[in-house]
């Protein structure tokens, strides 16, 4: 199988970060919502022979563990740093939070998908080996 390109990761990562986008900048509320579009477009037509491989990865244990990592890391470094008494505030520090999310979060969907497709690869041998196809 061909993995997904990273680039399509990005969308999932400018999800991730919509939060501190649009706190800085309100108006990109519509930007995003055409990102969205976009992305269900893209999806559709360009990766639509992968979709089998999206569905199965988005199934998955491990991406659901990063989504779950996502949203303890997103509150739990908002808990951290209330506790310490400073806050995300001005447009350049969400910008810098959201920016810190997306490539966390390419990382990261990146790294499950190349486990993934490891361990299916590994099965498919398994199963020609023993004749079972």
């Amino acid at each position: 199988m061909k993995p997904l390109p990273v680039w399509f990761f990005g969308f999932e990562a400018i999800l991730a970060s919509a939060y501190d986008i649009v706190k800085a900048y309100p108006k990109a509320m519509y930007l995003l919502g055409a990102l969205v579009l976009l992305n269900l477009i893209l999806t559709a037509t360009v990766l639509s022979s992968r979709v089998k491989l999206a569905r199965r990865l988005w199934r998955s244990k491990g991406t659901r563990k990063v989504a779950i990592a996502l949203v303890v890391l997103r509150v739990g470094s908002h808990f951290v740093m209330g506790a310490l008494g400073t806050q995300v505030n001005t447009p350049a520090e969400h910008i810098s939070f959201a920016v810190g999310m997306a490539v966390l979060t390419v990382w990261m969907l990146w790294f499950v998908q190349r486990t993934a497709l490891r361990a299916l690869a590994r099965e498919d041998a398994a199963r020609a080996a023993s004749g079972i196809g």
